[in-house]
């Protein structure tokens, strides 16, 4: 679990926990959610290979191991 605690200026405290964060496999990511978790990990790459990346990985249970040697092409910047 996840706490924070918070004192206020007139000495109040505010407390709130998080028993499963997002992303944990009790609170997974919705799509958008990781979408956008993988467009900020990927920013620096070129937006084209960001969507090709993304379909790739979304579909590699379709795949064999010429997914691993398009994936590499792709990851490279």
């Amino acid at each position: 679990p996840n706490r924070i605690t918070v004192e206020l200026d007139d000495g109040s405290k505010i407390t709130r926990e998080v028993k499963y964060p997002p992303g944990h496999a009790r609170n997974p990511l919705t799509d958008d959610q990781l979408r956008e978790k993988f467009n900020a990990c990927l920013q620096k790459v070129n937006h084209q290979h960001i969507d090709d990346i993304w379909e790739l990985v979304m579909s590699m249970n379709r795949y064999t191991n010429v997914f691993w040697d398009e994936l590499m092409d792709l990851l490279i910047v």
